[in-house]
């Protein structure tokens, strides 16, 4: 499961810094897997050591002890064993559910305070990403346009893995942007 993403060496002794898009830091304890930027094979690693640096984490892994060996982990995306993921509250989802979902507009009966309701279908989530703390989705529409849509709270009324969509009630004018 992907947990986050490694982005440069730091100092001289193997440390890299990591963008975390988990919510603890425990999950990084013990074992790790590693996969290259360009695909190829996944590698596990074990955490040596994790401390805060200026708002991100900086990791040191067994075997990693020169800024070089940091270096050739620069963009690599770090895993985890579900297993060490929390379990989930009922409203939660894991963001690697995401892709595959089908994405609905809100019915106007929605905006009234009542349950959500599926409208217009909109497209389907391609990809989940979180540029700056901030989750976006990645859509395709049915006629192949790309929407990056800010999956926030007031944005996204709900989720339904079993039904296989979710329903959202972007901004005016959000859409436009994309489909005109």
């Amino acid at each position: 499961m992907p947990v986050g993403y490694f982005t440069k060496a730091h100092g001289i002794r193997g440390e890299i810094s990591m963008v975390l898009q988990a919510e603890s830091v425990e999950i990084l304890n013990g074992l790790i897997y590693v996969r290259p930027r360009n695909g190829g094979a996944v590698k596990p690693h074990t955490v040596v050591r994790i401390r805060r640096h200026h708002g991100g984490l900086l990791v040191l892994l067994e075997g990693v002890d020169t800024r070089n060996d940091a270096e050739l982990l620069r963009s690599h995306t770090v895993l985890v064993d579900e297993s060490k993921l929390p379990a989930l509250e009922e409203d939660e989802v894991y963001l690697k559910d995401l892709p595959g979902l089908r994405v609905f507009l809100a019915s106007p009966s929605s905006q009234n305070g009542n349950e959500p309701a599926a409208g217009e279908a909109l497209g389907v989530i391609r990809e989940v990403s979180s540029p700056a703390g901030q989750e976006l989705w990645a859509l395709v529409t049915g006629e192949g346009k790309e929407i990056l849509f800010p999956a926030v709270d007031e944005f996204v009324l709900s989720i339904d893995l079993k039904e296989g969509r979710a329903i959202i009630d972007p901004p005016p004018g959000l859409l436009e942007l994309y489909l005109e």
